[in-house]
């Protein structure tokens, strides 16, 4: 039986591509904000703006966060579309026109994280529940070593995860290459609470 190569495939509503560029993924879900967005900005005079706040972050934010940890290794280029809709959702709560500057706005008045550290977070989220969490999926039981596993010098980095030195750009933009890379730079993980970890992330990403 020939199964027919595909250039992309849907699964669980995460669309994934032969290139793994995670493009189709990202300009689909800035198609189904807009169209949000577009509604809300009808509603807007009839609608206070902390109303405003809860329903973006019910309609509009759940499409950003979900598999951030996949989209979030794709390139500037990609991730810049998440980008313009969360400050077309800025813009929208706050009154402001197309071309005013929001970008400090959104940080400091709603706390909103653009694309690249949205899924930071949710990387090292991830990264804390592989760790910590004791139904994790075995998938993970030595998915990462320790630089104590591979070699015998006493360093005091022997407990970071070991990252094996790389050129190649597709493979520092995997998952485990760059989960291991943000693990060992969280000066967090030492915090068993997933809870607290996440808050303390937020803070200081």
């Amino acid at each position: 039986m020939k199964i027919p190569a595909q250039k992309k495939l849907r699964i669980l509503g995460f669309i994934l591509d032969s290139l793994l560029s995670y493009e189709d993924h990202v300009l689909n879900v800035k198609r189904t904000c807009f169209a949000v967005l577009n509604a809300l900005g009808m509603m807007r005079p009839l609608i206070s703006r902390n109303s405003m706040i809860v329903l973006i972050k019910a309609m509009i934010f759940p499409h950003l966060n979900y598999t951030s940890s996949v989209w979030g290794s794709a390139t500037c280029d990609v991730t810049k579309h998440f980008n313009t809709v969360i400050k077309a959702a800025g813009r929208l709560v706050l009154c402001k026109k197309r071309r005013d500057p929001i970008y400090e706005l959104i940080n400091d008045e709603l706390g909103w994280l653009m694309a690249d550290k949205m899924a930071k977070v949710s990387i090292l989220c991830c990264m804390h529940r592989v760790f910590y969490n004791e139904n994790s999926p075995e998938f993970f039981n030595n998915y990462f070593l320790t630089n104590e596993n591979v070699h015998t010098h006493n360093t005091r980095n022997a407990k970071n995860i070991h990252v094996t030195s790389i050129n190649k750009m597709s493979t520092k933009r995997s998952f485990k290459w760059r989960g291991a890379e943000l693990w060992n730079s969280c000066m967090f993980k030492h915090v068993s609470n997933f809870v607290s970890f996440k808050k303390m992330i937020l803070r200081n990403v």
